[in-house]
């Protein structure tokens, strides 16, 4: 399996993107140095310096350094608690591609009010976010007037994705 590496723009963050779900919770937040963490490759994460915050997403973790800090010496740490933990054979940088898509919802569905799902487990609230979340690689879900924005990983090409939503909005409208 490969994993996505990304530097977004701000300097103190990493981003790693993964096929593999991490968490049904919209984000876990970690701080380095608790005493207890949810999974033993956390734990390896949070004993590593000059980290500030682990954060883990559905598809995606998220590092961030302390300002002082070089990544070379950080990441030459993480790479291999993380290789190991989710059995990678390799990182490649992210290509830089559309991570939104709007899809019409089914006819009679509307919001008036704009409705956000970043979870699995949020997601649950609402059956057409529930369904919709069970896709792999779905990540955020914005419902609003007639229409639903996806968000996805960035693991998940959209022509694997269309598809699914495609089928589950048809199916949704009846």
């Amino acid at each position: 399996m490969k994993i996505l590496r990304e530097f977004p723009l701000n300097p103190t963050l990493v981003n790693y993107h993964t096929r593999q779900q991490l968490t049904t919770m919209m984000a876990e937040r970690y701080r380095p140095g608790r005493k207890k963490y949810p999974r033993p490759w956390i734990a390896s994460l949070g004993a590593i310096p000059h980290l500030d915050a682990i954060h883990v997403m559905r598809h995606k973790l998220r590092l961030k350094k302390r300002n002082s800090a070089e990544w070379s010496g950080i990441l030459a740490r993480v790479e291999p608690v993380l290789k190991e933990a989710w059995d990678i054979q390799r990182i490649e940088e992210v290509e830089r591609r559309a991570t939104r898509h709007a899809f019409p919802l089914p006819s009679g569905l509307f919001f008036e009010k704009r409705a956000v799902y970043e979870g699995v487990d949020h997601s649950r609230e609402h059956p057409l976010a529930a369904q919709l979340f069970d896709i792999p690689g779905i990540t955020t879900l914005v419902f609003y007037r007639g229409e639903a924005i996806v968000k996805r990983g960035m693991c998940f090409p959209w022509p694997e994705l269309i598809p699914q939503i495609g089928r589950v909005l048809k199916e949704y409208a009846g």
